[in-house]
């Protein structure tokens, strides 16, 4: 099981690299190639212990921060994730202009 903080990152594993634009696509095609068995999940910011530091909490006190030294408790449970339960970002900005545009042709 893998997590990601990014919904954006989780849209675009979840597309075929071939309909995101190059730079992108080619890693999505790498990751998904790593991880072929693997179920993606989403972990949200406020249990996310990378994100103490960017939230302003000072180096002397991430010591005392559970979360920095043992993970969020969810780990420590027993998961029942459903792949279902994460609904694909299909209109954010970031995630959109990464999709190679489609072209019809009428002859």
């Amino acid at each position: 099981m893998l997590w990601t903080d990014s919904n954006i990152v989780l849209a675009w594993i979840q597309r075929s690299p071939e309909q995101l634009k190059t730079f992108i696509g080619n890693r999505i095609k790498i990751i998904q190639r790593l991880n072929k068995n693997c179920q993606w999940n989403h972990v949200s910011s406020n249990d996310n212990p990378a994100d103490l530091i960017s939230r302003g909490l000072n180096a002397s006190d991430i010591s005392s921060k559970q979360l920095w030294w043992y993970g969020p408790d969810f780990l420590k449970e027993e998961l029942n994730v459903n792949p279902s339960d994460f609904e694909m970002i299909t209109s954010d900005s970031d995630y959109l202009k990464e999709l190679k545009p489609l072209a019809e042709m009428c002859f």
